[in-house]
């Protein structure tokens, strides 16, 4: 029996092996694209996220500024009385008493009220004279020289009110200085309410240097780059041009608009300003109205 041996050849022709030139050049240029896009992608991100940064902080800010200026026009006139005996408009302490004062402008909001909501009562019955004058009081630390105080006899039942500036505020006892204005025959009875009253005034600026806050002691930037337009309005959303007459029988809202500049440029180089609208009504004037002094 013949045996055949078959031999198997095992060895491998090994043919070097790589890229080609123009292989290795689409992989390039695909390489390439594929870092352009995602570098745009990046790029385009971060500027999405910085504008969208810039127009967020603006929108807010003016939110803000307009909740802060609205919330003290709705406390407008809280702790000052006025009442028929008050004389408004034709005496008395006249326009001491309203709660807006005519002389707010588009640029100018003027109001006045007690900041704390405390007073302190007197502890006698008293008669206010055109010198100084003093009244004791309960507690006068609520009080200093230089402030401006209201005083009202409504919790003695009495239609009286009055309103001076203190030349001291101590041992219990509040002294006026000279030039008190008081409704004609006032006799304030023991429990008469006596408030500090400020006169706040928001201003803002033509040029952009932010809206301010003064109390009398000087004016205070609330923000940088805000702005604010006021409109005063009747009940019925008409516009009311000011004056004592007006404030004491017509005014019942102010619309306030507050403007808010990006803190820097968008990527494009302009500037965005964000705007906030409300009109606030003023509860303390329609209430007065109420009390008939007409």
């Amino acid at each position: 029996m013949n045996k055949s041996t078959t031999a198997f050849d095992f060895s491998f022709s090994h043919q070097a092996s790589g890229f080609s030139l123009i292989e290795l050049l689409v992989t390039m240029v695909v390489s390439s694209m594929i870092i352009l896009g995602a570098s745009s992608l990046y790029f385009d991100t971060l500027t999405s996220y910085h504008d969208k940064r810039i127009r967020s902080e603006a929108d807010e800010l003016a939110r803000t500024i307009l909740d802060t200026i609205a919330y003290d026009i709705r406390n407008a006139g809280s702790g000052i009385p006025d009442v028929q005996a008050f004389q408004m408009g034709t005496g008395g302490i006249g326009s001491l008493a309203y709660p807006v004062l005519s002389t707010s402008t588009s640029a100018t909001i003027i109001i006045q009220f007690s900041e704390s909501g405390k007073y302190t009562v007197n502890t006698k019955d008293e008669t206010p004279s055109a010198g100084a004058w003093s009244m004791d009081v309960i507690d006068s630390s609520l009080f200093a020289a230089n402030d401006l105080v209201s005083i009202s006899g409504l919790s003695t039942g009495i239609e009286f009110g009055l309103r001076g500036q203190l030349s001291s505020a101590e041992d219990n006892t509040l002294t006026f200085a000279a030039g008190s204005l008081y409704s004609t025959g006032a006799v304030f009875k023991d429990g008469s309410m006596v408030y500090k009253v400020v006169v706040q005034t928001f201003n803002s600026p033509v040029d952009w240097s932010g809206i301010t806050i003064n109390q009398g002691l000087g004016a205070a930037v609330i923000a940088p780059n805000t702005t604010f337009l006021a409109s005063y309005l009747d009940r019925d959303d008409a516009t009311v041009v000011l004056s004592d007459r007006k404030v004491e029988t017509t005014l019942a809202k102010i619309e306030l608009t507050v403007y808010a500049r990006g803190a820097a440029t968008l990527t494009d180089g302009s500037v965005y300003t964000a705007w906030a609208k409300q009109k606030v009504g003023i509860p303390h004037l329609i209430l007065s109205r109420q009390q008939d002094w007409l």
